[in-house]
């Protein structure tokens, strides 16, 4: 069974594993999308990630404020 973890392996890593892919094809990346809703969690990998702000917490984010 297929399944979608974003814990076990972060979006990052899908994204890099995809673009190193695409390059061993030639092509590039040209920009991505996400298709419908995603959890808020899996944003702090992003941010962590491609910010380096390695001690990023989802509640530093206003809207978690909001919401609670």
């Amino acid at each position: 069974m297929f399944e979608l973890n974003y814990r076990k392996t972060t979006l990052p890593r899908v994204l890099e594993t995809i673009r190193f892919e695409a390059a061993r094809h030639g092509v590039t990346v040209a920009g991505t999308e996400i298709v419908g809703t995603i959890p808020l969690n899996a944003i702090e990998s992003i941010v962590k990630h491609y910010l380096q702000t390695h001690d990023f917490k989802v509640n530093q984010i206003i809207e978690t404020a909001l919401l609670g």
